[in-house]
């Protein structure tokens, strides 16, 4: 079953690609506007070839697309693509209302064990390509305005193990007054997810105690994330990144940088570029270093927050493995502190057992969140991450990291 989702993952990848980029105007234009693609493909690291193209007015069909990505073998979609809505700007740019593709349907497996994976409604929207020339980072960022699918299903051996009602990537630019780029606001969703543990049970006996024990027989959750990204400093907010499952909880995540600029993601594509030429050669490898580097001088951490909410689902683990052991709940959670800070102190610092063993300790009591915290007194470079390892006592003070539990 996971090779099939690794295959289904190739394949929306192959399709969400195409979608972006697939895109011819005219009959007339149709090859430089392929090789337009092709060009905004490489930058991010790989390349799409198109089959054949059909024009009616401003609708285009293309019979499938291969896609070569550096180190992997070519990946072949034989999907029809349909773009609806193509025009060419004034300035020699190209927009589509929108792109779709058939729905997928994938079958791996052999006759004792069978997976098909269908999605469906496949659709990008709001595409821009860029006049002719030299491709830039400014250029592939405001590329297309939405991805989206419809329901997600997979069928194991005749049964539902995997749905989604929907995703949706969802980006909003805004522009100055000479029609540049300066934001770049953005929203991910998908929703519904339901999962069924109960063939997992069939499989191995032990997870089997485990997920009676928990009542997870069925999961049912979504995932919403939301952001805003400011060009001219780089700064990048994720409001949140929150992954809700019922009766297990929710675990959330923020953070604040700068220094996110174009510059930036232009050195990043070019360092892709340069390690897919030379992979595994010396010079890739310090080129590599001397970007790490760079990234880390340049990007600053204003705050960063991981928290977890829990809905049940901790305390109920903490009985399941009680009952094992032949104890309360209560007495299986005693049991564990000294534990914690026994592995903790090994590590031999005496700071991160203060940052740690309390919270801890009374989340084991009482599991109802825990939160990680990073909020230095003023923006620090992501550098000093590097420097502090050997200092970590420091690098808490210094970042203002907290470990917070049942607030």
């Amino acid at each position: 079953m996971l090779g099939t989702i690794k295959t289904a993952t190739a394949l929306l990848a192959t399709s969400v690609t195409a979608l972006i980029v697939a895109q011819p105007a005219l009959a007339f234009e149709a090859d430089a506007v392929l090789e337009r693609f092709s060009a905004v493909m490489e930058y991010s690291g790989s390349k799409i070839t198109f089959g054949p193209a059909t024009v009616n007015g401003d609708t285009i069909t293309v019979e499938g697309a291969t896609m070569d990505v550096p180190g992997e073998d070519p990946i072949v979609f034989d999907q029809t693509i349909t773009f609806s809505g193509v025009a060419e700007g004034s300035g020699g740019n190209f927009t589509i209302e929108s792109v779709s593709i058939p729905d997928l349907e994938v079958a791996e497996g052999s006759k004792k064990s069978q997976t098909n994976v269908t999605l469906k409604d496949i659709k990008a929207s709001d595409i821009w390509l860029p006049p002719p020339g030299e491709v830039t980072a400014a250029h592939v960022v405001q590329s297309f305005g939405s991805i989206s699918t419809g329901p997600l299903t997979v069928i194991t051996n005749g049964t539902t193990v995997l749905t989604y009602d929907s995703l949706l990537a969802k980006y909003d630019f805004g522009f100055d007054s000479a029609d540049v780029l300066e934001t770049v606001d953005s929203t991910f969703t998908i929703a519904n997810i339901q999962a069924d543990l109960e063939p997992l049970k069939a499989e191995d006996p032990a997870a089997a105690a485990m997920i009676d024990g928990l009542g997870l027989q069925t999961l049912q959750g979504e995932v919403n994330q939301t952001a805003q990204w400011t060009l001219a400093d780089g700064r990048m907010v994720m409001d949140q990144f929150l992954i809700d499952f019922a009766d297990v909880g929710q675990i959330n995540s923020t953070f604040d940088i700068s220094g996110f600029t174009l510059p930036l993601l232009e050195k990043l594509s070019a360092l892709s570029a340069t390690t897919a030429a030379a992979a595994n050669s010396e010079e890739a490898e310090a080129q590599a270093m001397v970007t790490g580097l760079e990234l880390a001088q340049a990007l600053s951490i204003s705050g960063f927050t991981l928290r977890y909410d829990d809905a049940g689902f901790a305390q109920r683990a903490l009985k399941v493995f009680a009952d094992q052991a032949g104890v309360s709940t209560e007495q299986y959670a005693a049991s564990l502190k000294p534990m914690v800070r026994m592995a903790l102190e090994q590590v031999g610092i005496p700071a991160i057992v203060d940052l740690v063993a309390p919270p801890v300790e009374a989340f084991l009591d009482k599991p109802e969140n825990i939160e990680l915290k990073i909020a230095p007194p003023t923006k620090t470079s992501m550098l000093i991450l590097a420097a502090g390892a050997a200092n970590p006592a420091s690098l808490i003070k210094t970042l203002g990291i907290t470990l917070t539990a049942n607030q």
